[in-house]
């Protein structure tokens, strides 16, 4: 299997902690945002709000390895 030319930059990012930072940060405004939504009256808003979650649950996969297509397909 060919190696991702990202591969060698990710190891080296986490070597240093910097990916831990980033997901930390990711799951905290996914916290915030979930939190927002359901505050939120005007159905656009909470998609609004539903839209941010899903493209910030995209990125922390990209930092892993991605296990699914979206966040509300998740099991908890």
């Amino acid at each position: 299997m060919k190696k991702d030319w990202l591969d060698p930059m990710m190891e080296e990012l986490k070597k240093v902690g910097v990916m831990n930072k980033a997901q930390k940060y990711i799951d905290v405004r996914i916290k915030q945002l979930q939190e927002d939504a359901l505050k939120a009256h005007d159905p656009m808003d909470q998609a609004w709000y539903n839209r941010l979650i899903q493209e910030l649950d995209w990125t922390r996969q990209m930092l892993a390895k991605p296990t699914h297509n979206c966040y509300m397909e998740m099991c908890d």
